[in-house]
């Protein structure tokens, strides 16, 4: 039960980290689809993968695009489009 509150533990302080952040961020996601998928690139692995590694480098892909993040960036749990 320790290894799953350390891992939440460390995806809420990530997930801090990008709230904190978001005065700095453009609110719409400005990497492409295809710089995304680099930065998140690279094969599976061939079998299991602890979760923390998991969660550390999906941040450190995510903060790999500096400034050009894909994420739409707000604090809002849902968004609505009226059109």
């Amino acid at each position: 039960m320790d290894e799953t509150r350390d891992l939440l533990r460390r995806t809420a302080e990530l997930a801090a980290d990008f709230v904190d952040s978001l005065d700095t961020r453009p609110v719409f996601p400005r990497a492409s689809v295809d710089e995304l998928r680099h930065a998140l690139g690279g094969p599976l692995p061939d079998g299991p993968t602890d979760p923390q590694d998991v969660v550390e480098q999906l941040a450190a892909a995510a903060q790999s695009l500096k400034g050009q993040s894909g994420r739409l960036s707000t604090a809002m749990g849902s968004f609505r489009v009226v059109a």
